[in-house]
């Protein structure tokens, strides 16, 4: 277990939702210029035949949209945490052009990963009918409430494509503030959180077996070449121990418990409704974030679909080893692929 931090974070990223009640500097506006660079970018890339998940950031030339991520990255790393940009005028393009558009400019921010056994590097957000109450099937396709959660990488980005009829509203809080709130009124949670927690890999780690579980506890808090960064999901930790025998004491399921209380609280809170062409990025070391549930409509314009990226910046930040071991695929790893190269989408 490595050291715990005991004084509490001042950075910008640890911030409460009223921090934000009369200020939206996290949302930025696509330049008409930006715009057209991208649209530029886009038809080089199709016109050279080159297939979307082989775009580099040399391939896909976008100088000035290109340096606006890279200050984002920025802001996720070492400031806020997260950032909306705002503009794209997502009905111009096709899916597949939305996929091209997406994973090119993501390329500016960081490295995309594997994010189930397929090798999805995009996966698609929406109701696919699954049960989110089922442990083995993954929230980003079903339509009901996610519970508070931190994604295994260091960004996520999700690109809004279609909107629900209804619902769908995205949240985020800052773990960071969460933590300030547990070491001022309960420090006696601080050892459970940095022992940490065995995952549930629904099938998706290195063994690629139904019930394999992370090889050590991953520590909710991390303290490590002087940061401080989190890894939250109590879903994936509630059935591991169920899984794995190892009965969770009540007074380490009050931690969990009071983590999620305090994440969905109004005073940690901060929520966001995703427009047409919206690119949200959270950095998951800062954040949890949740969804509340939603209605689709009959026709495909009112079905919720989001186009997400799960990110390793360029310039991510160091991590103890067992704390960056996620799928058991080693440090900074995606989710195990287990199906053979020709069957590999790359996107749902």
């Amino acid at each position: 277990m490595t050291s715990i931090h005991k004084q509490p974070v001042t950075d910008r990223s640890a911030w409460v939702a009223a921090d934000f009640r009369d200020d939206d500097s996290w949302i930025e506006t696509w330049s008409a210029a930006e715009l057209d660079e991208i649209d530029a970018a886009l038809r080089a890339v199709r016109q050279s035949g080159r297939p979307w998940h082989e775009i580099t950031r040399e391939t896909f030339e976008a100088p000035a949209a290109g340096a606006r991520l890279e200050a984002v990255a920025e802001e996720l790393e070492n400031g806020r945490g997260f950032a909306l940009l705002r503009g794209l005028p997502i009905e111009n393009y096709s899916l597949e052009e939305a996929r091209t558009i997406y994973w090119g400019l993501g390329t500016y921010l960081g490295d995309g990963v594997s994010q189930n056994f397929k090798g999805h590097v995009i996966a698609s957000v929406r109701d696919m009918g699954k049960d989110y109450n089922d442990a083995n099937a993954r929230g980003y396709v079903s339509r009901h409430r996610l519970s508070p959660h931190c994604d295994p990488t260091d960004a996520v980005g999700l690109l809004c494509y279609r909107k629900p009829l209804s619902g769908g509203i995205s949240s985020i809080a800052s773990s960071m503030a969460i933590y300030n709130r547990i070491l001022a009124e309960h420090p006696e949670y601080l050892e459970a959180l940095y022992e940490g927690y065995y995952y549930f890999l629904r099938g998706e780690g290195a063994s690629g077996k139904s019930d394999e579980i992370t090889y050590n506890r991953i520590p909710v808090y991390s303290y490590f070449d002087n940061r401080l960064s989190c890894r939250y999901n109590g879903n994936m930790i509630r059935t591991a121990q169920t899984i794995s025998g190892e009965k969770i004491p009540p007074n380490v399921l009050e931690v969990l418990d009071y983590f999620e209380d305090l994440a969905m609280s109004p005073e940690f809170r901060l929520d966001m409704t995703l427009e047409f062409g919206d690119m949200q990025f959270l950095c998951n070391h800062s954040t949890v974030h949740t969804r509340s549930e939603f209605v689709d409509g009959e026709d495909e314009a009112h079905k919720r679909h989001l186009l997400r990226l799960w990110l390793y910046l360029h310039r991510g930040r160091k991590l103890a080893p067992e704390f960056a071991d996620r799928y058991n695929t080693g440090p900074r790893g995606g989710c195990a692929i287990t199906v053979p190269p020709d069957a590999r989408q790359y996107a749902a």
